[in-house]
């Protein structure tokens, strides 16, 4: 898995891969650390064809402890410049790559979304471990502004943990916010007496639920870093797409889009949707999480796990989706 920025590239080397055989599969081993290289994202390109060999100390590896990331859910750089007094130049003298990847210990996910045997690990990994976790890495290594929201989906059922569920099928009835700035100022302040623990440690605990429930008379609604829109009974979702507000300020000036189903339209004794039954287009303010814009009426249903991408009306003419 590669990740990339305006002025680096990551890659991320785990102790899961996968492989073609007879059969294709998965390959888990929880011997050995991850690791992940960082490198100038653009010294390949632009050097001549016969001297296409990055220098050695321009490429930096980290490790880490042994794990299983599903998506890099972002990625950016953050920097210092200053002037040289000749050239009267600016330059990049620091610069940190910031990554946020939905992180677990456990390869289980994989192994279940192909429906192959989970393998049993060499060292027993703790039943905690294989929870999903929205993780946090900084190393230091151009600028670019701070991305600060990250908005995911998730299930307001009690019974539906990650580590019950994971790869199977889950029925999204919520979607939500994170405000990465606020959530990773937590664990990263200065002189804090009982920082997150490396792997294991958590800046939120709280569960669905627990972010839902009636805030306290000394907070806000608008304190909370985790914001949480919930669907109707019986209305479930599919992954959602942000698209920006034109001439938007803010970063989450925008909307999310994603297809409803109303299951209600199931036929109780045979479990079959019937031909009349059709799926919605929501259109979600994104800043507040609790309007909805707009619900479009599709000609028929989408089945879940259906997704895509967004491209404005210019890209569109352009041919950016060919």
């Amino acid at each position: 898995m590669t990740t990339l920025t305006k002025g680096s590239e990551t890659l991320l080397d785990l102790t899961s891969t996968s492989f073609l055989s007879s059969y294709c599969g998965v390959q888990s081993s929880s011997i050995g650390d991850a690791r992940l290289k960082s490198s100038p994202r653009y010294t390949l390109i632009q050097t001549p064809l016969p001297h296409r060999q990055l220098p050695s100390e321009r490429v930096q590896w980290f490790e880490t402890n042994p794990c299983c990331i599903f998506h890099a859910a972002n990625c950016w750089d953050t920097g210092s410049q200053e002037q040289d007094l000749n050239t009267r130049e600016s330059e990049v003298l620091t610069t940190t790559v910031n990554l946020l990847v939905c992180r677990m210990t456990s390869a289980s996910l994989i192994f279940n979304a192909g429906n192959l045997p989970t393998p049993v690990p060499r060292i027993p990994i703790p039943p905690e471990h294989h929870e999903e976790e929205l993780y946090y890495y900084s190393f230091s290594l151009t600028p670019r502004s701070h991305p600060r929201y990250i908005y995911g989906c998730t299930t307001t059922s009690p019974s539906a943990s990650s580590t019950s569920t994971l790869g199977k099928s889950v029925k999204i009835d919520a979607l939500t916010k994170l405000d990465v700035t606020r959530l990773i100022a937590r664990g990263t302040v200065p002189d804090n007496p009982s920082p997150p623990e490396p792997i294991k440690g958590c800046v939120d605990t709280r569960s669905v639920s627990g972010i839902l429930a009636p805030l306290s008379c000394s907070s806000s609604e608008e304190e909370d870093p985790i914001k949480i829109f919930t669907f109707p009974p019986n209305h479930y979702a599919q992954e959602a797409r942000f698209v920006p507000r034109h001439n938007g300020v803010a970063e989450d000036d925008g909307w999310l889009l994603t297809y409803v189903f109303d299951e209600s339209q199931i036929d109780e004794e045979s479990g079959e949707c019937g031909q009349g039954a059709k799926s919605e287009l929501w259109v979600i303010d994104a800043k507040g999480m609790k309007e909805v814009a707009a619900r479009i009426r599709l000609p028929q249903r989408v089945p879940y796990g259906f997704h895509g991408t967004w491209f404005s009306e210019e890209e569109g003419s352009e041919g950016a989706f060919w």
